[in-house]
């Protein structure tokens, strides 16, 4: 096994977690709907089922807010003298989201041959135009690359809404604290625009993951997302999620993590791209982005 090819292996599969992981929150947090609708004191407003709270707190319209956790990704496989060969990684990140912006700090670790090397990098979007704009930090060289698309590319934040028909097929439980909601991601995905979701993880993992396995991957996933007693999300987790790789040659094993605060409490000045990054920023697409990549 190749330290460098795990490297960029390693940075795929963090790739697809973190697709899944946002295809969800990013517009989760972004509710639908008015919260300054007035509810007659006489009413039970208490949710009592999985499709109650999902509409409660996207009424709530949260847009500010703080994003934070973690994705552990195990992968394991064998060597040419035919021995189990593991290589963990973890990618950590914090985010504020305020609107149209969000900024994002994101360390990646992996450990291979009883050697640990680690990853720094900056991430902000722009969606106050009439495009959507992701700036990265490259941690190699400190240079900004932007890639531009439009709002409604999943493949920037992912657009997905929840089914009535995956909130209805969803387990639901009350908790001391509030609601537990466990959703399928067979059922997230079966929309229209998780079909294009998919799509896109599929091309950032080419050469890495296969259709068939990512199908059956989605197909034994579930999502545990839990609300407070006024439906704000507080947490979302994935707990056993199992990915086959080169044809069975290797594995890899998946667990995320992540709590949300803070909301309305974000202001927008922590969230909005500095200028100097939007003015030095390189297209992904010109001949400068394509060296820093080939440099990794």
């Amino acid at each position: 096994m190749n330290k460098e090819k795990n490297w960029s292996v390693g940075r795929k599969l963090l790739g697809l977690a973190m697709g899944l992981t946002l295809a969800f929150t990013l517009t989760g947090c972004q509710g639908q709907g008015s919260a300054g609708d007035a509810v007659a004191p006489a009413v039970d407003n208490t949710p009592k089922t999985a499709e109650e709270v999902y509409k409660q707190y996207k009424d709530q319209k949260q847009e500010n807010y703080k994003l934070s956790g973690t994705m552990d990704v195990k992968m394991s496989g064998g060597d040419a003298q035919g021995n189990t060969v593991e290589m963990p990684l973890t990618e950590s990140m914090d985010m504020d989201w305020a609107g149209d912006f969000s900024h994002a700090n994101i360390t990646m670790e992996m450990t291979y041959q009883g050697q640990t090397i680690s990853q720094d990098t900056e991430m902000y979007t722009d969606a106050s135009g009439d495009q959507a704009v992701i700036y990265v930090k490259d941690p190699s060289t400190g240079s900004w690359v932007k890639t531009t698309s439009a709002k409604s590319d999943s493949s920037w934040q992912g657009d997905i809404e929840l089914s009535d028909d995956a909130l209805k097929n969803a387990d639901f439980q009350t908790t001391d604290d509030g609601y537990k909601v466990t959703v399928a991601f067979a059922d997230i995905m079966s929309s229209e625009e998780g079909e294009s979701t998919f799509s896109q993880m599929l091309k950032n993992t080419s050469g890495v993951v296969d259709e068939k396995e990512l199908k059956k991957m989605v197909a034994d996933t579930k999502m545990t997302l839990n609300f407070d007693k006024d439906c704000k999300l507080v947490s979302m987790k994935v707990d056993d999620m199992s990915l086959t790789l080169q044809g069975g040659a290797a594995k890899a094993d998946y667990k995320m993590d992540f709590t949300f605060s803070d909301y309305g409490k974000v202001d927008e000045a922590s969230a909005k791209v500095p200028d100097d990054v939007a003015a030095s920023a390189i297209d992904a697409g010109s001949a400068d982005a394509t060296t820093l990549t080939t440099q990794q």
